[in-house]
């Protein structure tokens, strides 16, 4: 589909939420009016708000924001296939649900008719508060470039198919950890993300406390506590 068709029937969907029931509050309506699409696809809208959209369409559900960020929803799903559209282009999909409130699978259809389910995003999603400290492992090579001409994102850091990227991490043990896999000597940076001005975003392919940036990170910003020679 053509990025201009794309638009159009986005469009067509907002103008229909316009027209419904589905958001009530104008505040909340606008935030998800506004919505960023890039290359084509929809940005996974902040767990928060889109939550009270969910439960505002649907009034006869309850929910709530997991630790881990995902959207625990429960109620009467008997026709899964009504919550489906707009937990889609909230940007989430159905992770796992349970019919018995005890077995959680992965598997199921629109003939399903669960009682509980968690929803994931589908793309990661900006961090609005940052954490004050960050840790990012790195070769041991990479040191004096990083504090001559700052901490770059490299392609070499890429674990799929997207942009280049930094991976940072609150939990200093999982960073560790992370450098024991170079096979070789690297260190640990520390980052004072304070007066950094990054996008951060959570990686929903790794830990709650996982994030990448695909800014460029200021050697000001980068203190080195860790060299494993």
């Amino acid at each position: 589909m053509k990025i201009f068709d794309f638009i159009l029937e986005y469009d067509d969907y907002i103008k229909n939420i316009n027209n419904s029931s589905l958001i009530k509050d104008e505040k909340i309506y606008n935030d998800f009016k506004n919505t960023i699409i890039i290359e084509g696809l929809i940005k996974t809208y902040p767990n928060d708000k889109s939550l009270n959209v969910i439960l505002r369409k649907f009034s006869e559900l309850k929910g709530e924001i997991e630790e881990d960020g995902e959207i625990y929803l429960e109620g009467d799903f008997t026709e899964l296939s009504n919550y489906l559209p707009l937990i889609n282009n909230l940007g989430y999909f159905i992770s796992k649900l349970t019919i018995n409130g005890n077995n959680w699978i992965k598997d199921f259809d629109d003939n399903t008719k669960p009682i509980a389910l968690f929803l994931e995003s589908k793309y990661d999603v900006e961090i609005s508060i940052k954490p004050s400290f960050l840790y990012h492992a790195t070769p041991l090579k990479n040191k004096n470039s990083i504090l001559k001409y700052d901490m770059i994102p490299k392609s070499q850091s890429k674990i799929s198919n997207h942009p280049e990227r930094i991976y940072l991490t609150k939990e200093y043990k999982m960073v560790y950890m992370f450098g024991m896999t170079f096979n070789e000597p690297f260190i640990i940076c520390k980052i004072d993300t304070n007066e950094l001005d990054i996008k951060l975003y959570r990686d929903v392919n790794a830990s709650s406390n996982s994030y990448y940036t695909m800014d460029n990170i200021k050697k000001e910003n980068i203190e080195i506590i860790y060299n494993s020679l």
